[in-house]
């Protein structure tokens, strides 16, 4: 085993070595010593990045019709990464137990995400929204209450989710979103969002649009970015509604860069919601 002595280590690392054939008599050290610089450093940096991911807490809120299982890829390659992640199933959604078709307000379907924030401490909590989900002509009704009163819910077939929603994906994906998307309430569409004006707009949001999105084309984005801020970054990328699963990796490095980005330096974890706006 070769042993180094750090006293004729640190008068080479201290100062300037400009005699070459001095460098080179002390490179039989010099290897394992820069090598442990190195290991030490790599380490270190690890450590950091590991550190910097278990900071985030991404809170994952799905669009109209879908569930937490929306964000399963996602959410693998954001633990993956180290960042801690909740699925949130709005009411009536994935496998809450409720009825689409009883949901009347947007308080009463939003109750989990609401319940789940009243938790997170004032200050800590950063949004994000990827391109809004269900409004879309090519839609069907449910009825529940009878036809000559409003729909109580709608949902898409499955013919149409191809073209509205997984132009990007494999067919594997499309068949698996077939067998678990649940018709989205609709009664509450026609009560009004309420919000505080005071405290509106104080967590920093940047709106992700995709160019090439079925579900709610270009001019439906731009209305909202313009009517539901504010922004910080409005982002636009190449792809349709469902790209994050065709693309999770990159979808996974922008929004931990975004977190990144909009993080205040502090030592409890911040909390960031990634939406599917509805």
């Amino acid at each position: 085993m070769h042993v180094l002595n750090p006293l004729r280590i640190l008068p080479l690392v201290s100062r300037r070595v400009e005699d070459l054939r001095f460098a080179c008599l002390w490179s039989a050290e010099l290897v394992p010593w820069c090598c442990w610089l190195r290991v030490g450093l790599e380490i270190r940096l690890e450590v950091e990045v590991e550190d910097r991911m278990a900071h985030h807490h991404f809170v994952l809120i799905h669009g109209g019709c879908y569930g937490a299982w929306a964000w399963c890829k996602l959410e693998d390659c954001l633990q993956r990464k180290g960042c801690k992640v909740t699925a949130l199933d709005m009411t009536g959604a994935g496998i809450h137990p409720a009825d689409p078709d009883s949901i009347t307000t947007y308080e009463e379907y939003h109750q989990p995400a609401l319940i789940f924030f009243e938790s997170v401490p004032e200050g800590n909590l950063d949004k994000m929204s990827k391109a809004p989900a269900p409004f879309c002509k090519r839609i069907t009704f449910n009825f529940k209450n009878g036809i000559e009163n409003a729909p109580t819910s709608f949902y898409y077939p499955t013919s149409e989710l191809r073209d509205v929603f997984y132009g990007d994906c494999d067919s594997q994906d499309i068949v698996l979103a077939s067998k678990l998307v649940r018709p989205y309430p609709n009664r509450m569409l026609a009560t009004p969002i309420t919000y505080t004006q005071e405290r509106h707009g104080q967590v920093p949001a940047v709106y992700i649009k995709y160019s090439q999105d079925n579900a709610f084309p270009p001019q439906a984005q731009e209305y909202m970015v313009s009517h539901y801020g504010p922004f910080q970054e409005v982002i636009e990328l190449e792809g349709s509604h469902f790209n994050f699963w065709a693309r999770v990796d990159d979808f996974t490095t922008l929004i931990v860069s975004l977190a990144n980005k909009y993080t205040t330096q502090t030592s409890s974890p911040v909390y960031h919601a990634t939406t599917q706006v509805t």
